[in-house]
């Protein structure tokens, strides 16, 4: 008896030997729900480029270096708050992250998030929602070996969430607000709630030319992106996607986020002291010694640093739940 495989059971097969063979790309995506109908791409679709993705890509790793990952992601529908158009969208968005910053800091936290905003068919047509990725304070992912339990910011965090349509419009609206968090913090659950606000990226952007690879074949912006492509829409905003300035290049540059500066050394570099002669030292020449603090080393993104590899971009549970592979070699 022969047995004759169908179409989709050969584009599976095929896309298992192509993620073999080409193991430093995503070929094998991850799929959101009831996403098959916005896969095609517009002419006015707001997709991001490689810029942007080089830039939000950088502060999630500086967020997850820092201790601050972003695995906690909101969604917020504002066409269920009666908001239609995309900078309402914006500064209700930043209206949120305010209120989000104050709840942080009297907690004790440091608040750190990189939202993006979307315009995309939902049950009631065509309306902006955001998604933000933001840091709670969770139950750390090492055992807890101390004498009193962690504090687990994330329950109240989802009670405060809850009643947030009520603070601001007087009256609950159901379904406006969807959160996704843990107890606990991972950093697959950062990973994938960050690659998540990059699905409505530019098909066409080339990262290397087939001279540059390690097989030589051209490598595009989809392929370091593990979420299949999803229109976004057309987003009337210059920057539909931000980050926060504590996770921003200024902060990475001197390689601490904001409220974090014990990250930076504290301690003299006494090498610099210059004294000439020896002996007791006139006025003169104490105020021409001269000692500084070390320099701050700043962070360098793996992409910055030229790494072209995904298993060198995502933590390894995020490269095997996507490709179904082990991130070896």
């Amino acid at each position: 008896m022969t047995f004759y495989l169908t179409e989709g059971e050969l584009f599976a097969r095929e896309t298992i030997r192509e993620q073999a063979e080409r193991s430093h790309i995503f070929i094998r995506k991850l799929r959101r729900r009831g996403g098959a109908t916005d896969a095609k791409p517009t002419p006015d679709a707001a997709n991001i480029g490689i810029g942007t993705f080089a830039s939000t890509h950088a502060a999630a790793e500086f967020a997850l270096w820092a201790g601050l990952p972003l695995d906690t992601l909101i969604t917020l529908d504002w066409q269920r708050m009666g908001i239609h158009s995309g900078p309402e969208a914006q500064a209700a968005t930043g209206a949120f992250l305010k209120c989000y910053n104050a709840w942080a800091i009297d907690k004790n936290a440091h608040p750190a998030w990189i939202y993006g905003i979307e315009r995309a068919n939902t049950d009631q047509g065509l309306g902006y929602h955001s998604h933000v990725a933001l840091h709670i304070p969770g139950i750390p992912a090492a055992p807890f070996s101390g004498e009193l339990p962690p504090i687990n910011h994330r329950e109240h965090f989802r009670k405060w969430i809850s009643e947030y349509t009520l603070r601001r419009f007087d009256h609950h609206i159901p379904r406006a607000i969807r959160a996704n968090l843990r107890a606990r913090e991972c950093s697959f659950r950062h990973w994938n709630a960050v690659s998540y606000l990059l699905k409505g990226y530019d098909l066409s952007a080339i990262v290397q030319t087939a001279r540059a690879t390690v097989d030589g074949r051209t490598t595009y912006l989809g392929d370091f992106i593990p979420w299949r492509y999803c229109n976004p829409g057309a987003v009337a905003l210059k920057n539909r996607l931000r980050v926060c300035h504590a996770l921003g290049p200024a902060r990475r540059a001197i390689g601490a986020p904001t409220g974090m500066e014990h990250l930076l050394p504290t301690r003299p570099n006494w090498s610099v002291f210059k004294v000439e002669g020896h002996g007791p030292m006139t006025d003169l020449e104490k105020g021409r010694i001269s000692w500084t603090l070390p320099k701050a080393k700043p962070f360098v993104a793996s992409w910055d640093d030229g790494i072209r590899d995904v298993r060198g971009l995502y933590c390894h549970e995020l490269y095997r739940f996507a490709t179904g592979q082990e991130a070896s070699g």
